[in-house]
């Protein structure tokens, strides 16, 4: 937060302030879009092209709604809100004319996985299962409050938050499971039904975090079986779910007789895809696939009222046809590797019987899109049956009270329509991974024949997964997939009779594992992870989820894993909940990458809790889990950067340092991604490697490692900081000198051959330098004067969350300062270096030492959060508790400034603050009782005559925090940082923590 007042202000960086206004207040009206109807034109015979829209806006700020809602929760008494099945087409999609029956690629025969070992009968290939690896967190997520059902499990996962999205409410936690804040989701559409001038009745939620522009993605819709009907799209402002999202509605129909129902959601680079199943108002007749492409920048600029985004509309039809825009639930893909800008891919369960699912694509530049359906047609060799409603409004087994037998009700497992689908570049190779809830006999059938009879009867749930060749195009024919294999246990038997009925107990005995509404996620290396729901005779529904490295054998993943079920020791788990006759479980779950490595896996999946009110009333439950893929992670790009750097110094030109930092919130193992390789090799563009970090090394999690000059007369700041333990001698050196104004990059290899763009982390050069490789955008500006001045480049760190900024663009993420103000390239600022290495303090977060006011009954401004001493001139002194909530007893505590109105004097209004070291000092406090306040010291060397500025750091001394007394966990800590006043006026000061451990 930036203070900018006639007196002295300041903030110690804490959490983002927000607007305390109501919802009502938060509204931005739009005009109301009319939709273009009717059929999209023919291009290239099977190329269609859109029509055009506009939504409506407004915004919300979800700190505020989730203040309301706490204020006055929901007191509603009456019967929980059904929501409807999922509708589906009474037809499935038509054969292409050249269908005919293939096989995967590499193996002859498809792969069953079920209780732990082959199942007798069960097709099985490669080498015996192992089991999925035992999740590394887990915790609650939301639990029923009564009010819907299902829930529709839904959740994304940020680097820093985990946001579940259910029917009936949003939760904001931390990676750990601490809630954070949790709101309606009336609240959240509210401003939105204002401007849309409509009540909305929503369903069917889908949520995503894209990492790459770590913002969230927010889908539901709106008004079943009403002329109301709508689209909501919301994107979130930053990448804190806690502040401000856009909100967006579409109208789906101009003409009132239609309503959207289960919208799918995919997106790359450009663009946003929503798709829809339409169904009349009257009939509740399938009548037409919709898809809407909204332009995602657009969307994620924050929008002005009145300027809403525009958005492309491909209407379809209900022919069926091969290259039709028909057939229902198209699953677009979700560009995980950002890789395909101008692409992006839908799978459709097509064909069941003849075991056939359609891949189509949307291609073009916003403003000329092109959507071809039946691109190509993957065909397993075996059918399935595609779901409906039976026996006793279920599908899938569960167990009685004592979970020892069978218990009657069975639980919906809905139908086939594919649930999400994942566009990966891996190793050069363009890949779709999707999946989805197949039915079959105890005997499957080949493609081609119905596999249900009363002879054979389909009688049980499993998933089947695909991965799919993205680059095969072939029209209406059909493909073999790289991979598909179905997860099943080939004993479960729910003793369908094959015509819509139940066997007699005298002639059937219900028994097996049953497996439902699966979402896949695929990892940087290849690695998947399957999330589902897990059904069994003698067991509650459970969360669960299968693993696969890619390694594994072709056409299998490991053993079904539960990572949540309700134990007999916590009570019943048996679930009836009904809903229109039908026992509603799902409609869907979620599983994603981690967006920290691209490489672990998160998924939320829903399980029966136990029932309360004397055992009468069921209870579903929702769960996280995060899963540790056993393969090390790749070091991408942007995870390991250059934070601070010179190439010279006071002692001359060998007086230099390149710091390296760990961006990516894990730790990580360095690793060289090729054989020869020993390590990451740091890189001057004239070739010559500076420094290699080994292989095997572990670089903490915001930790750094140092690279400096040996030479006689090189390094200087290798005791920094004096009289606090140095943590600046460097963990590998050089002797060459590094001109000054060259280039740097760190490449994840030392063989020289690849020193590439593909395998570069990280660059840092000057607008001079000539090769592109060692720089990043146009460059910084290069030092035209002053070689021998204390000075550094550094890093700017986010005043939002303290984390460095990386806009691949080194002009504006580095800074440059030194201890004089001197103007070394045209921008003069007060600051100093700060090298830190391997046993440096780390960054911490607001979350882990968490900064509030030493008085919190007054103001900031007033003493003595704030003290005034000496006028003109003086001192402004900042007091701050720190409350150690890392869990671990901290040995090391300073703080770095950010920010700071700092020499050169700014001009007229604003101040001149320099940074130094205070003393302790006890004072009453007027919340009652006294004050302990601790002095800091401005730490050096370098020394700093002037006082401190950017980048300068100031510690609390070793006499009071240390390793023989430790801030222990859950204490707290008062501090105050001195700032001189040479010229009075407005300011900004911001801090972060760093501390150790």
């Amino acid at each position: 937060m930036q203070t900018s007042q006639p007196a002295l202000s300041c903030h110690t960086r804490g959490r983002r302030p927000y607007s305390k206004v109501s919802a009502l207040a938060l509204v931005a009206l739009t005009a109301l879009f009319l939709v273009a109807a009717g059929v999209p034109s023919a291009q290239a015979q099977t190329g269609f092209t859109g029509t055009k829209g506009k939504a409506v806006s407004a915004t919300v700020d979800v700190s505020t709604i989730a203040r309301e809602d706490a204020l006055a929760p929901s007191s509603s008494t009456n019967e929980p809100r059904v929501i409807h099945r999922p509708y589906q087409p009474a037809t499935e999609g038509q054969v292409p004319p050249s269908a005919t029956r293939v096989k995967p690629r590499g193996t002859t025969t498809t792969s069953s996985v079920g209780t732990g070992a082959p199942v007798p009968g069960a097709e099985e290939t490669g080498a015996p299962l192992v089991p999925s690896p035992a999740p590394s967190t887990n915790f609650q997520a939301l639990i029923d409050n009564q009010q819907f059902i299902p829930p529709d499990t839904m959740g994304a996962v940020s680097e820093r938050w985990v946001v579940t999205i259910l029917n009936d409410r949003m939760r904001i936690q931390d990676r750990a499971g601490n809630v954070v804040s949790t709101a309606s989701t009336d609240s959240f559409w509210l401003p939105l039904s204002y401007a849309m001038a409509r009540t909305f009745s929503t369903f069917d939620p889908k949520i995503y975090y894209d990492r790459f522009t770590q913002r969230f993605i927010y889908v539901i819709t709106a008004n079943s079986r009403s002329a109301n009907s709508a689209i909501l799209l919301a994107v979130s402002q930053t990448d804190d779910p806690n502040g401000g999202w856009s909100l967006f509605g579409v109208d789906v129909d101009a003409t009132d007789t239609l309503w959207a129902d289960y919208p799918s959601v995919g997106y790359n680079r450009n663009w946003i895809v929503v798709t829809v199943n339409m169904f009349t108002n009257a009939a509740n007749a399938f009548t037409r696939p919709e898809i809407y492409v909204f332009d995602k920048a657009f969307a994620m600029a924050q929008p002005t009222p009145g300027t809403p985004p525009s958005f492309t509309k491909f209407v379809g039809n209900n022919t069926g046809a091969p290259s039709a825009i028909t057939g229902s639930t198209w699953a677009p893909s979700v560009d995980a590797d950002d890789a395909s800008p101008n692409k992006l891919w839908f799978v459709q369960n097509w064909n069941s019987t003849s075991g056939l699912v359609r891949v189509s694509t949307l291609t073009g530049s916003l403003g000329s899109l092109v959507l071809t359906p039946g691109t190509q047609f993957p065909q397993s060799p075996e059918s399935w049956f595609s779901g409906q409603v039976l026996l006793n409004g279920g599908w899938a087994l569960q167990a009685n009270d004592a979970k020892t037998a069978v218990f009657s009700t069975y639980v919906d497992a809905n139908d086939s329509r594919m649930q999400n689908t994942v566009f990966r570049r891996i190793n050069g190779i363009d890949q779709l991974w999707s999946t989805h809830t197949v039915f079959e006999p105890n005997v499957h059938q080949p493609a081609g024949t119905n596999p249900n009879s009363v002879a054979n009867p389909v009688n049980h749930s499993a998933i089947q997964w695909w991965q799919i060749d993205a680059t095969l195009e072939p029209g209406a024919f059909t493909t073999a997939p790289l991979q598909r294999a179905i997860i099943e246990d080939l004993t479960a038997n729910n003793c369908h009779n094959g015509a819509g009925a139940l066997k007699t107990a005298a002639t059937c005995t219900p028994s097996g594992t049953f497996y439902a509404f699966p979402n896949v996620a695929v990892n940087n290396t290849g690695d998947a992870l399957l999330g589902f729901s897990r059904y069994n005779s003698l067991s509650w529904v459970g969360a669960a989820y299968s693993y696969r490295e890619s390694t594994d054998p072709l056409n299998t993943f490991r053993d079904p894993l539960i990572f949540k079920e309700t134990t007999l020791a916590e009570g019943s788990g048996r679930y009836s909940k009904s809903g229109n006759g039908e026992v509603r479980w799902g409609d869907y779950s979620a599983a994603q990458i981690d967006p920290r490595n691209d490489h672990h896996f998160w998924t939320i999946q829903e399980y029966a809790a136990p029932r309360i009110n004397g055992g009468a009333t069921s209870v579903w439950g929702t769960w996280w889990a995060r899963v540790q893929a056993n393969t090390a992670p790749t070091t991408l790009t942007g995870q390991l950067l250059i934070s601070e750097f010179r190439e010279s110094g006071p002692a001359g030109n060998l007086d230099e340092f390149i710091e390296i930092y760990n961006a990516s919130l894990d730790p990580i193992t360095v690793q060289s991604v090729d054989l020869a390789g020993t390590g990451y090799a740091v890189v001057t563009s004239d070739g010559t490697t500076r420094c290699v970090i080994p292989n095997g090394t572990v670089i903490p999690t915001e930790g750094h490692y140092l690279c400096a000059n040996s030479s006689v007369g090189g390094y200087s700041l290798g005791g920094y900081p004096a009289g606090n333990g140095t943590t600046a001698t460097p963990d590998a050196t050089y002797t060459s000198d590094i001109p000054v104004n060259t280039g740097i990059a760190i490449f994840r290899t030392t063989v020289a051959a690849n020193f590439n763009a593909a395998n570069r982390l990280d660059a840092a050069g000057p607008s001079t330098e000539a090769n592109p490789l060692y720089k990043e955008g146009t460059g910084y500006a290069p030092i035209t004067t002053g070689f021998t001045t204390e000075y550094s480049y550094f890093r700017l760190r986010s005043k939002k969350d303290g984390r460095v900024i990386d806009n691949n663009d080194n002009a504006t993420d580095f800074f440059l300062a030194d201890t004089a103000a001197t103007n070394l390239n045209g921008f003069p600022n007060l600051g100093a270096p700060g090298p830190e290495n391997l046993s440096s303090p780390l960054f911490r977060s607001d979350s882990a030492m968490v900064p509030s006011l030493v008085a919190p009954c007054v103001s900031s401004s007033t003493a003595p959060n704030r003290v005034r001493t000496g006028s003109p001139g003086g001192f402004l002194d900042i007091r701050r508790r720190i409350t150690n909530n890392t869990g671990a007893n901290v040995t090391r505590l300073r703080f770095r400034i950010i920010d700071i109105t700092t020499a050169p004097w700014p001009g007229t209004s604003v101040a001149d603050l320099r940074a130094g070291t205070s003393t302790d000092s006890t004072e009453s406090s007027p919340c009652g009782g006294s004050l302990t306040i601790r002095g800091t010291d401005l730490e050096t060397p370098p020394a700093q005559p002037n006082g401190g500025g950017f980048n300068s750091s100031l510690s609390v001394p070793a006499t009071v925090i240390s390793l023989g007394t430790p801030l222990a966990p859950g204490a707290s800590i008062d501090v105050n940082y001195r700032l001189a006043v040479a010229v009075s006026g407005s300011f900004r000061f911001w801090v972060t923590v760093e501390a150790l451990p």
